[in-house]
């Protein structure tokens, strides 16, 4: 599934055939991209800030616990430009 400005585009299919019909600028001329964040630089990622990449948090009960904010590269979300920070 392929989003434009947060509306449903098409599939992978529809995107190679609008790119081939030469349609693809058009669609995407008012397309607003990702601004450069002086945190994530534009990648929209960063380390993770809880378990800063070590993938592992708290200990308990001398268990140490996977990190529940990043994912399994230990990188987050950038909370800086983050699309789903209100």
């Amino acid at each position: 599934m392929v989003y434009v400005n947060g509306k449903y585009f098409g599939n992978d299919a529809t995107l190679f055939e609008e790119n081939e019909n030469k349609n693809l600028v058009d669609i995407l001329r008012d397309f607003q991209g990702r601004e450069d964040c002086g945190t994530c630089h534009g990648s929209g990622y960063t380390v993770c800030p809880y378990c800063r990449g070590g993938k592992k948090v708290r200990e308990t009960f001398r268990v140490r616990l996977r990190c529940a904010h990043c994912d399994r590269n230990g990188i987050a979300p950038c909370q800086s430009c983050s699309p789903s920070k209100s």
